[in-house]
């Protein structure tokens, strides 16, 4: 995250403090996510107190991250002010106040007007964290910890209104009725779960797994070939026996996959195509055959 910050200034009369830190405080409540708010911090931390320099730090499961350092570089000792950004018995990281050695130390009323401007600073972070981890979850598939169906649609459709290449794989967990009869919905349901453990490990950095919902999952492989598919899922279904048969199951997955723009161009012709392919998948299973080929969508 790269943040600008406006020139240290003067620190303004004690008359006019109370106006910098009510439009400070404005700026941060106009902020509309984390960076803003990070730039909103360094904009206004020098109308409130005449510093030499700052630097920002964002504390990110325990530890410390600089987000914004703005360096006069002052030489030798320096006057040192730190203030935590804490809300809700948390720390989410500190403003570090500097000054040459040579000035008059940070007044009391000037950590004050620090501290009263970190904690609304910390609330207004600790919110968009919130913010979040609910549009985290709201895209999220409960049960696997993948995305789910409505962001997988969202997704799909925004590849395809930028016309990127990608491969669709559509994946259906074979017999997850059969393991749900003979040994319960309790252990469907950790199938279900070592799926998309086994998605998720095997995925590239780029690439993307979503569970449609009951046993449908799909990977989006991005600039995704027909032979990037056909390896993917092979290695999937190789991983996911072994995987399960750990426990006692023989978990096998049929495959389709749809690659675009060649099989189509929206979400719902690739999704339309990836199906056919994956039910002739499903049906050779049936007849017998062991280990499945890999099927592509007919163009």
């Amino acid at each position: 995250m790269t943040v600008t910050a406006a020139e240290p200034s003067i620190q303004p009369s004690l008359a006019t403090t109370s106006d910098a830190l009510v439009e400070a405080v404005a700026s941060l409540l106009t902020a509309r996510d984390r960076t803003e708010v990070w730039t909103a911090i360094a904009n206004r931390i020098a109308t409130l107190v005449d510093i030499d320099e700052f630097a920002l730090h964002e504390l990110i499961e325990g530890r410390d991250r600089r987000v914004l350092v703005h360096d006069r570089r002052i030489a030798g000792p320096a006057r040192t002010l730190v203030v935590p950004l804490d809300a809700s018995g948390r720390t989410l990281g500190a403003i570090e106040l500097r000054r040459r050695a040579d000035r008059q130390p940070f007044l009391p009323s000037e950590h004050e007007t620090v501290q009263a401007f970190a904690r609304l600073a910390a609330l207004a972070l600790l919110q968009d964290a919130r913010r979040d981890a609910l549009e985290q979850r709201a895209r999220c598939d409960w049960l696997t910890g993948l995305y789910n169906a409505g962001h997988c649609h969202a997704v799909l459709t925004e590849l395809c209104d930028h016309e990127r290449r990608f491969a669709l794989v559509l994946l259906d967990c074979d017999d997850l009725k059969l393991i749900n009869d003979e040994h319960g919905h309790r252990t469907g349901d950790e199938t279900l779960r070592l799926v998309g453990h086994t998605l998720r490990r095997l995925l590239r950095a780029d690439d993307l797994a979503f569970r449609l919902g009951g046993d449908e999952f799909v990977v989006l492989l991005c600039e995704g070939t027909r032979a990037t598919a056909e390896r993917l899922t092979q290695r999937i279904e190789r991983e996911l026996v072994r995987a399960s048969s750990r426990h006692g199951l023989g978990v096998r997955l049929s495959s389709g996959f749809a690659l675009a723009p060649e099989h189509g161009r929206t979400a719902a012709e690739l999704m339309h195509k990836a199906d056919i392919a994956l039910y002739e998948s499903k049906r050779l299973r049936k007849r017998g055959a062991e280990r499945l080929p890999v099927l592509e969508a007919s163009s």
